[in-house]
């Protein structure tokens, strides 16, 4: 069974957000990524991941229709987290046999020792940064954008940025969507965690 098919099978009959939202368009194999790119999509406009249905109804390529009906048919009963893992695993390792491949046949017989260590450090570099080897302690269904009513003790939520030059900006939730296109997309949970923290010189505080 092709680990990436059984992912999408899992997750879209699942409906488990969480997981889509660690799948990378390069982790899957190349004849998948205008599905990948279907479903981002559909999550993108409508905040929820599609039915095989409705991926089918959004698909007009023969080709990735005739897939997404192979996909339809399969029985899986692994868990979608575990499925990411293998096929994280896999292009893992076909990222490194690829950069070890090129490394030997246009390097290895005239680089010295000093170049020889840098180069496969930077192959390991290069590998890094394409997987996600930390993943978010925060997610799209566990996160909590704001406090509840009886806790914060105002109706109308707000956002607070507070940068060296901007100390205080109130955001209402319709001008943070502006702010950040697509709310619910993929990246938000990380991007907002990454902002509670300090980064990228903001922090935000509910």
């Amino acid at each position: 069974m092709n680990v990436a098919s059984a992912l999408i099978k899992q997750v879209l009959t699942l409906q488990d957000f969480e997981t889509w939202s660690y799948v990378r368009k390069h982790y899957l194999p190349k004849e998948y990524h205008t599905i990948f790119s279907v479903i981002d999509k559909h999550c993108d406009s409508y905040h929820k991941l599609p039915s095989v249905e409705e991926l089918k109804l959004s698909t007009r390529d023969t080709s990735t229709l005739d897939k997404i009906y192979a996909i339809e048919t399969l029985e899986v009963d692994t868990d979608p987290y575990i499925l990411l893992q293998y096929l994280k695993n896999e292009f893992t390792q076909r990222e490194i046999l690829t950069e070890l491949d090129d490394y030997v046949e246009n390097s290895i017989s005239f680089e010295d020792a000093e170049e020889s260590v840098q180069h496969l450090h930077d192959i390991i570099l290069r590998v890094e940064d394409k997987v996600e080897l930390e993943e978010p302690q925060e997610s799209m269904q566990r996160i909590s954008l704001f406090e509840d009513e009886e806790e914060q003790g105002n109706p109308l939520p707000v956002l607070i940025l507070q940068t060296p030059y901007i100390k205080m900006v109130s955001l209402h939730c319709t001008l943070l969507s502006k702010w950040t296109p697509g709310l619910f997309s993929r990246d938000f949970a990380l991007l907002l965690q990454r902002c509670r923290k300090g980064a990228y010189g903001l922090k935000i505080s509910v």
